[in-house]
């Protein structure tokens, strides 16, 4: 039986995200799983898609397509693991095009997210994510985390990583979303608040990018030029989720419980 196992995130244009971040993912589950399962990627955004194939000459498949393809070469057992923090809009798009092809292999599945949880086995997602990127994160500084967020839909998963933070010993920390309600100006307030003078930025994002560093590190409306413009020193560190080992490994666990 052909199996395969599909990668799935909104996407980069960037090609350095690619080698860095996605390529070593693959690599990764073909050696965890004895290459017994063909791996490739999708992305959601067809403007990246369309990007990348014109400046890099990178060809990246859409959801539909990848399915598609998967489906007419005959595999009959397909996991998909959608690469991102939270379970939102996004994620419900990846299910309604899964739902389309469920009639078109005899196995098709679908990973969690990283926080893709609720109550108890949310906590427990929170501290799996601690405790991957704990080194990078130090105690005793001033830490503002940024994630992504929602403007429509739920925030919860961030809110309650921030208590599970706070909870392990990070009093300095706060969490802060470029969209939804913890924007760049409800931080600055509680830094100000807190006659904090000094914060090290890090993002919490799958991929680096483009869209990284003008949300976050340069240009007028990042959040970096925000803080200082108002008089707090920042630190940066870019490091993006997929870069972390640990985080790639719980994408791994997942994909097991999946297959096994």
């Amino acid at each position: 039986m052909r199996k395969a196992i599909l990668l799935v995130c909104f996407g980069t244009a960037n090609k350095d995200a690619i080698e860095n971040c996605i390529v070593p993912m693959e690599e990764e589950i073909r050696k965890e799983f004895n290459n017994k399962y063909l791996v490739l990627k999708a992305f959601t955004s067809k403007t990246l898609i369309n990007i990348l194939k014109i400046n890099e000459n990178i060809p990246v498949l859409r959801i539909d397509e990848a399915l598609f393809y998967l489906s007419s070469e005959g595999y009959e057992e397909v996991v998909i693991q959608p690469l991102h923090v939270m379970a939102g809009t996004e994620y419900e798009d990846i299910k309604e095009i899964m739902n389309t092809y469920s009639k078109s292999f005899r196995s098709l599945k679908i990973g969690k997210t990283l926080l893709g949880y609720k109550e108890k086995e949310l906590e427990k997602a929170c501290d799996r994510f601690i405790d991957a990127i704990s080194r990078e994160v130090p105690k005793d500084k001033n830490v503002v985390l940024v994630g992504h967020g929602s403007k429509n839909g739920s925030n919860e998963s961030y809110y309650k990583l921030e208590e599970r933070f706070k909870a392990l010993g990070y009093d300095k920390l706060l969490i802060g979303t470029i969209d939804g309600e913890r924007n760049v100006d409800v931080i600055i307030s509680e830094l100000k608040e807190k006659e904090i003078k000094e914060t090290l930025l890090i993002p919490i994002l799958m991929l680096p990018g483009n869209h990284a560093k003008k949300d976050i590190e340069s240009g007028e409306k990042s959040w970096a030029h925000k803080l200082r413009k108002v008089g707090i020193e920042v630190e940066v560190n870019m490091k993006a989720l997929l870069e972390y080992e640990d985080i790639r490994r719980v994408y791994v666990e997942e994909i097991r419980g999946l297959i096994t």
